[in-house]
């Protein structure tokens, strides 16, 4: 499943949901802590910063898939 978040500090409040890209290193209860076995068999992926997000957005998603904010 492939999603586009738009909020406040989008990027990094959801780095903070999903945890460090190590999961030895994730805090506990973060999606990377609890479900990924490795850096390498990593289960999810969350942008860096907002610029890369809208070119990672832009490679999975048309501008008509995008519902904009109010």
């Amino acid at each position: 499943m492939t999603l586009a978040l738009e909020k406040e500090n989008a990027v990094a409040d959801f780095r903070k949901l999903i945890g460090a890209t190590d999961p030895a290193e994730a805090a506990p209860g973060t999606i990377r802590r609890d479900f990924t076995t490795s850096k390498q068999n990593n289960i999810v992926h969350g942008s860096d910063l907002p610029e890369n997000g809208r070119i990672e957005i832009a490679f999975h998603f048309s501008s008509r898939e995008l519902i904009e904010a109010q």
